[in-house]
Formats: structure tokens, C-alpha cells, sequence
């Protein structure tokens, strides 16, 4: 038997808070936001304390990369002499910062989810209603018809609210440390580690803790160096923040989904959460072409600074890490068996994190260095108007004869 309520029999008061959010049905809610992935990241167990020891094993070994780093890519990590600042999370604090950064980006996503008016789902009920919110749980029908009204108004930034609070939390639970998703965070010295997780990934797969941590120590330290230089990070800003604000919802689809509710019955509502249980359906419905161009020149991006950070680890990694050839076979593994919420959050942003796409980076990367040495790859970042362009990272030939050029 169906639950009168999507949230289960006692918990009215859950669903009726929801509709405090409606207020401003154009913008994403980030008090719920926040508060859904914190309580998804923590999933009911007790929060696990950062060890000191660990942040101190962290610390000694980040000084460690980051000498080896530096010299090896000729890039500089901090803006201090002292070096980047370890900062260490539980996962609740990891979901909230990684929330607070991605804020820009969440905007523009939120305010393309407002672009729906969906005022016609319910238009007759909400006419002919009389009753206000106050009567959601009374025996007014008409009451739900003007609640329901508005919550069609207001869905897609609500819906996407919890959704993306959800997926971040999740996002939190396998997360090892600040760029397993290359996005760029506000420029800061600061690198983002949940040890937690390390120390489940290490156990999980009978690698040495210390080897583990020099590893993510040195793979973070080379993605950092990219995201301080600052045409690289706008650029990438650019390219994420306009395709997260080219989703055009239909509220005609929106409409048909929804339309079979009936606003007198709270057990009709169950087919919203069947909406949100799978927002692929209406991110296909969404994108546009535009974004598919973007994703082009985004998706070059990203494959070029994850073939950089590969190439930068292997070169550094190989020498540092005694357990380098099992601990870089287990993270390469890692890296293509995500979750649906971290496939969630690739499509959301426009990225494409597969194997195809990190082998086409690394190809680029050989493909420089094959041709012109070691030294041709900083001659990637010296310049905005160097970066690669989509067909370029798959010739890269063609890259190094184009930056040869004079300039006009």
C-alpha cells in the first residue's frame, strides 16, 4: 500500500517545509542544498575525526611531492615559500565546502533550471482554488490544487536542489582529496583531502597508506599548478559556467511528465519522486546544441590537463612511490568506475570523464613530447590563445606547427 505522503507516514512536517523553498522557484536553495548532502555524505554512521597523524603524515609528505613537482614541471604549486596548505575533511565538511565553491557554477546551472513555466500544469486547479499552503494536509482539495500550482513553478530548481545536494554528498563518500573531479575551486593555496576515504581506499585494496598518500600528493600538486595559472582556471570557468547556463528545460515535457498528477491526491505525488530519482532523463531532454559545442572544447580541455597530470605523476611518481605500478593500476580503475552520482555530476557540468577521453589526453602529451621533447609541453600553458583546440588534441602535430606561427 502506497504512503500518503512520497516521505513516508509521519513525516508531513518534511513535506510541508519544502514548500517554505518555493518562494524563489528561480533559484537553487542552498540551505537545502547543503543540508541534503551533509546528510548524505554522512549516511547515518558516526562521523569519523580526522587523525592528527594523518594530517601530519599528509604534510610531510606533501613537502615531499611538491619539491619533485615543481622542478619537474617547471610550474610553481603556492603562492607562499611555504608551500600549499593541507586542509583535511570529514566527509559532512568536504560536501559543504565542494558546495560553496562550485556556488558560481551551481548558480548559472540554477537559473537555466528557472527557465521552465510550467504554470500550466495545474492552471484550472489553481484558478479555481481558494484554500492557501496552509491547507496542504487539511480536507480542501482546492488547497492542493494552488500548493501544487506553485510547486510546478518552482520544481526543476527544487527538484535539482536536492538532487545536486545528494549527488555532492555521495560525491563525498568516494572522494580521496580536491581535483578527483577536475573543477576548478576560488584560487587558494589550500588542497582538500578527506583521509577517511584514503585510508578506506588503501585498505580496500592492500596498498601502503604512505604510498597511497605521496601519490595523491603528487597528482594534485600537478592538477593545482594548472588551476593557478590564470588563463587556464577562467578558461575552464568559461567553458563550465556557459555550458552549466545553456540547459533550456521544456516545460511541455515537464508538463507531460507531471501532468497525470492529481493535485487531490498526495499519493499522485509519488511521481515526482520517480522524476527525481532519474534527472538523466530530464538533462537529455535540456541540452542543447550549443552545449554540445562547448562540451567539444571543454572536453579538449580536460583532456589535456588530466594527460599533463598523468605524465607529471608518472614521471615523478615512478621514482617517489615503491608500490607505484599496483597503486597507479587501482586509481586507473578507480577513475573509470564511477557511481551514477559521479556520472551524475559529469553530465550535469558537461564533462567526460572515460577512458577514451584520458587516453586521448595522454596521447597528446606523447605526441608533444615525441615530437618536440619535454620542453615543448610548458609552451601549453604559457598562453590562452595556446591551449589546444578539439581537433588538435587528437593531432597534436598540428598544435605545435600552429604555436610555431608568428603572431599577427
Amino acid at each position: 500500500m502506497s504512503n500518503p505522503s512520497p516521505f513516508g507516514e509521519g513525516n508531513e512536517e518534511l513535506f510541508r517545509s519544502l514548500f517554505k523553498f518555493f518562494a524563489s522557484p528561480e533559484k537553487m536553495n542552498w540551505d537545502l542544498a547543503t543540508q541534503v548532502a551533509q546528510e548524505s555524505a554522512q549516511g547515518g554512521a558516526p562521523i569519523v575525526n580526522v587523525d592528527p597523524l594523518v594530517r601530519v603524515k599528509l604534510e610531510e609528505l606533501m613537502k615531499v611531492a611538491d619539491l619533485h613537482v615543481s622542478t619537474a614541471s617547471g610550474l610553481t604549486t603556492s603562492t607562499s615559500a611555504n608551500g600549499p596548505v593541507i586542509t583535511c575533511l570529514t566527509r559532512p565538511e568536504w560536501a559543504a565546502r565542494t558546495l560553496s565553491d562550485w556556488r558560481p557554477l551551481l548558480e548559472a546551472l540554477s537559473e537555466s533550471m528557472g527557465k521552465a513555466n510550467l504554470s500550466g500544469a495545474f492552471g484550472d486547479e489553481v484558478e479555481e482554488a481558494g484554500a492557501g499552503p496552509q491547507d496542504l494536509f487539511g480536507a480542501v482539495p482546492g488547497g492542493l490544487g494552488q500548493i501544487f500550482g506553485k510547486a510546478m513553478q518552482a520544481l526543476p530548481p527544487l527538484l535539482f536542489s536536492i538532487q545536486i545536494g545528494a549527488a555532492i554528498g555521495q560525491l563525498s563518500i568516494a572522494s580521496l582529496a580536491q581535483y578527483d573531479l577536475p573543477v576548478p575551486r576560488p584560487p587558494s593555496d589550500q588542497i582538500l583531502f578527506v583521509p577517511e576515504n584514503i585510508g578506506n581506499f588503501a585498505s580496500d585494496w592492500s596498498l601502503p597508506p604512505d604510498d597511497l598518500i605521496l601519490w595523491l600528493c603528487i597528482r594534485e600538486l600537478s592538477i593545482h599548478s594548472l588551476m593557478r595559472i590564470d588563463h587556464v582556471r577562467d578558461e575552464a570557468d568559461r567553458l563550465l559556467t556557459t555550458f552549466a547556463g545553456g540547459y533550456t528545460p521544456s516545460a511541455q515535457f515537464l508538463e507531460e511528465k507531471l501532468g497525470n498528477i492529481d493535485p487531490a491526491s498526495l499519493q499522485s505525488v509519488e511521481s515526482i519522486q520517480d522524476l527525481l530519482g532519474d534527472p538523466s532523463t530530464l538533462l537529455d531532454e535540456m541540452l542543447t546544441s550549443e552545449q554540445r559545442s562547448i562540451s567539444e572544447e571543454l572536453s579538449a580541455l580536460m583532456a589535456v590537463v588530466m594527460g599533463w597530470s598523468d605524465h607529471m605523476v608518472d614521471q615523478v611518481g615512478s621514482k617517489l612511490v615503491s608500490s607505484y605500478g599496483a597503486l597507479s593500476e587501482a586509481m586507473k580503475r578507480r577513475r573509470v568506475e564511477r557511481s551514477d552520482s559521479e556520472h551524475f555530476i559529469d553530465r550535469l557540468f558537461g564533462l567526460e570523464m572515460s577512458q577514451a577521453q584520458f587516453d586521448r589526453g595522454d596521447n597528446f602529451i606523447k605526441g608533444v613530447i615525441d615530437r618536440e621533447g619535454e620542453e615543448a609541453l610548458l609552451k601549453i600553458w604559457a598562453d590562452k590563445s595556446n591551449l589546444p583546440t578539439p581537433a588538435e588534441v587528437d593531432a597534436p602535430g598540428l598544435w605545435l606547427e600552429r604555436i610555431k606561427l608568428p603572431a599577427d
